[in-house]
């Protein structure tokens, strides 16, 4: 990859006062309800430029982004937003609980230079929308900048892990908190020997898209119209994204699954499902109430399982049950054999789109991140059955991408979402190598 330093946009504390007060998690996982308390939380909160509130009379004059330009345009010139003094890495750590244990995640946060798909260095492994890279585009294209970074992967590397842990031993520049009790401390790296070290650790390796996609895909769009426009430095801001690259050995890196919610279907969709789960699954002995602690346990034990092996839960009976791939039921409709070892796409193509049909599955199955909301849905008659899978094997997942293949809708769930605010990406001026 070709990662550079930049100068970064970031909030005066002598402005706005608590920093944890004006970062906000990223557009795409605010809720309608979260949006309304960040406005309230502060009158600089980053939501209001990231994600800000629509109006029933908004017109091409007056709408979400004329004001978030109108509004980042006098952060900068009544100095609430301040530009960095000179080109920067942003070395970011994230301390959170997860699954009852205190975790740490280190990553890079530099601008990586947009690359082609299928081009070996820059891998996807989620399909986008229309809907939402349209959103992104239009927001750049009236404030000039990019609000929130984008979540990738690179493989394991001893010399960015050594600096991350150098770094790590010294004081922060920053040091808050996040809307779910993540804390952030960040270094601001601008020695030219440190930044050039941390490119030689990043260049050999390729990158790979975690959260985020749609904020690649709109870059490469930004990028092609501003060529269309006329010709600009290769350095161009333009010409990169603004990205947090965490190894993939890093200790700190979860990446749960999202869990399938089917609901109520008449006799014969119901008879399809149940027909296709018994070709594909073989049913392991015993079964468990449906409670927390029994899911909480299945999915502990389904974890460290070699092979597929998935949680049924259905509403009707209360119980729950686990599920084993049969050998080679599969095997002849994988693009790629590492997809036999993908829960998701076990339960996608060998479950639901035969049971359901491709068209009808966007619409019915719901895909359920946390597992206390799926057992509510289940309670409440939203859905008669949920799939409980695993978290992907990082292996199967290089595998899959690496091959130029996607994996199935809603395969990955990364956590903790990185904040949007702490350092703005500005997409004017150029990126120049330390």
């Amino acid at each position: 990859m070709d990662v550079r330093p930049f100068r970064g946009l970031r909030y005066r504390p002598s402005a706005v006062g608590d920093l944890s007060l004006v970062i906000s998690p990223p557009y795409d996982v605010v809720g309608v309800d979260q949006r309304g308390r960040l406005y309230e939380q502060s009158p600089y909160n980053i939501v209001r430029l990231e994600f800000g509130l629509p109006f029933p009379d908004d017109g091409p004059g007056d709408n979400v982004y004329t004001r978030a330009a109108a509004l980042f345009r006098r952060w900068r010139a009544e100095g609430v937003l301040g530009e960095e003094a000179s080109p920067a890495f942003y070395v970011l750590e994230e301390v959170f609980t997860h699954q009852g244990g205190r975790r740490v995640r280190r990553g890079v946060l530099g601008a990586v230079r947009l690359e082609p798909y299928g081009g070996g260095v820059v891998f996807p492994h989620e399909h986008t929308a229309p809907g939402p890279k349209e959103d992104r585009l239009r927001l750049w294209q009236a404030t000039g900048a990019s609000f929130s970074p984008i979540l990738a992967l690179c493989p394991p590397s001893k010399a960015l892990r050594d600096i991350l842990q150098a770094l790590a031993e010294t004081p922060p520049q920053v040091d808050t908190q996040g809307w779910d009790a993540t804390r952030y401390r960040m270094w601001v790296v601008t020695g030219p020997e440190e930044q050039r070290a941390i490119c030689a650790a990043l260049a050999p390796l390729p990158v790979y898209l975690a959260d985020g996609h749609h904020r690649y895909e709109a870059a490469l769009l930004y990028r092609s119209l501003r060529e269309k426009a006329g010709p600009s430095h290769p350095d161009a801001a333009h010409n990169f994204a603004p990205m947090c690259l965490v190894g993939m050995d890093d200790p700190g890196l979860v990446v749960e699954a999202f869990h399938r919610l089917v609901p109520p279907l008449p006799p014969q969709g119901r008879l399809a499902l149940e027909a296709q789960e018994a070709g594909v699954f073989t049913p392991l002995e015993g079964s468990w109430p449906l409670t927390p602690a029994h899911a909480e346990a299945l999915l502990e034990r389904i974890r460290g399982e070699r092979g597929v092996l998935i949680g049924l839960a259905k509403r009707e009976e209360g119980r729950l049950r686990l599920l084993r791939l049969r050998p080679g039921a599969l095997a002849g409709r994988a693009p790629h054999p590492a997809l036999l070892g993908c829960p998701s796409w076990v339960v996608q193509e060998g479950v639901l789109v035969p049971a359901l049909g491709e068209e009808a599955l966007s619409h019915t199955v719901a895909y359920v991140h946390s597992l206390s909301d799926v057992l509510h849905r289940l309670e409440r008659g939203e859905a008669e059955r949920a799939y409980l899978l695993p978290p992907i094997p990082w292996g199967v997942f290089t595998a899959v991408v690496e091959a130029g293949l996607r994996l199935p809708p809603k395969s990955t769930y990364f956590y903790p979402k990185l904040p949007a605010g702490l350092v703005i990406y500005p997409l004017e001026g150029t990126v120049a190598p330390p």
